[in-house]
């Protein structure tokens, strides 16, 4: 799931669990372009994320859409319990 804040993560986590669905993995966009600069504020929402995610869950922070692919084409979830 890739979304922008804590709130926002609970009620988009809610909704997948609430259809069937497990989410494995949380993504933060910190910039609003890949490559882009991080927000003012991405320190501070990083850190209330961190706060708000369900035990076991990664949370990932891709610096540009390059590295959300890569990283997307190496996780693998069916190896997660």
């Amino acid at each position: 799931m890739i979304s922008s804040g804590p709130d926002e993560f609970a009620t988009i986590h809610a909704a997948c669990a609430d259809s069937g669905h497990r989410p494995v993995a949380y993504f933060y966009g910190r910039s609003l372009r890949s490559d882009g600069p991080n927000l003012d504020d991405a320190g501070e929402m990083t850190a209330s994320i961190l706060n708000a995610v369900p035990r076991g869950m990664d949370l990932l922070l891709p610096g540009n859409i390059e590295g959300l692919a890569l990283t997307l084409s190496l996780f693998h979830p069916a190896s997660r319990s």
